[in-house]
């Protein structure tokens, strides 16, 4: 987002841009990662969201893993112990 004016106003904006199901995430600072329902609305809503001048500084489409977020865990592994019993 280009300021916090944006990023409070995130759900008005997509609906704006033509969103009907989609989730914010806020990730950092003023990036928000927007999950759409299907690739076509997706299509449809950058196509929409790169001409509106003054409410983003970058937009693009993640094409990374297809999973949806709610499936992922990241997980830290700090030690493996093993134990035998006789």
């Amino acid at each position: 987002m280009l300021d916090l004016d944006a990023l409070k106003r995130i759900n008005p904006i997509l609906k704006d841009l033509g969103a009907k199901q989609f989730k914010v995430q806020f990730l950092e600072g003023l990036s928000v990662m927007v999950t759409l329902k299907n690739k076509e609305e997706a299509k449809k809503v950058l196509k929409a969201a790169k001409e509106v001048v003054g409410r983003f500084s970058s937009i693009f489409v993640w094409e990374g893993q297809s999973l949806a977020y709610e499936r992922l865990a990241w997980l830290k592994i700090k030690r493996i112990t093993a134990s035998f019993n006789a």
